[in-house]
């Protein structure tokens, strides 16, 4: 009688695991390297210790047509915001003084701590209030340019001001100004 058909049992061949392990071994290692990367990266990011802001010179350059651009009624408000940080403020009233329109201006913002000292001193771009209802719509000035003998609205927002800020408002003066 014939015996039935069956095949050998296999043979391990202990070379057989050795590709996937190698393969395993490198991915692992990769990824490892990668996380370790992306730690370092994050504990070192600028974001991660805020520079923060320095005292500037004061611009001594400024533009002739910026004389023409009068600042009043300076004050401040602050707001929280989403994360629980503060936002604040700096609003006042810029007038055209001058016989151009103005289509875009830059003010430099002073801020002195309880002596009197400059502690923060920055230059921004000037944006106008273009409405205040439903809420405040702040544009730069292109957008509305201040004609001769207007006044409008600004606001200028810092998310961060030094602690040794004092608490009175700023000084704030227009240092270019672009006329049409």
């Amino acid at each position: 009688m014939a015996e039935p058909f069956s095949t050998p049992p296999p043979q391990e061949n202990p070379g057989s695991m050795r590709g996937p392990i190698i393969g395993f071994t490198i991915g692992f290692v990769i990824i490892l390297s990668i996380v370790a990367f992306l730690i370092w990266n994050s504990k070192n990011a600028e974001t991660r210790n805020p520079v923060r802001p320095a005292v500037m010179e004061a611009a001594s350059v400024v533009d002739p047509y910026a004389a023409f651009l009068k600042v009043t009624d300076v004050h401040m408000l602050q707001a929280a915001n989403i994360i629980g940080g503060k936002m604040f403020y700096v609003e006042g009233n810029v007038t055209n003084m001058g016989k151009l329109a103005v289509s875009g201006a830059t003010v430099e913002i002073t801020f002195r701590d309880v002596n009197n000292q400059i502690c923060q001193r920055e230059q921004r771009t000037l944006m106008v209030v273009l409405r205040r209802e439903p809420a405040v719509d702040v544009g730069v000035l292109g957008m509305s340019p201040l004609k001769p003998s207007e006044m409008k609205e600004f606001q200028v927002t810092f998310e961060k001001i030094v602690p040794e800020w004092g608490g009175q408002y700023p000084e704030v003066r227009v240092v270019t100004a672009v006329t049409k």
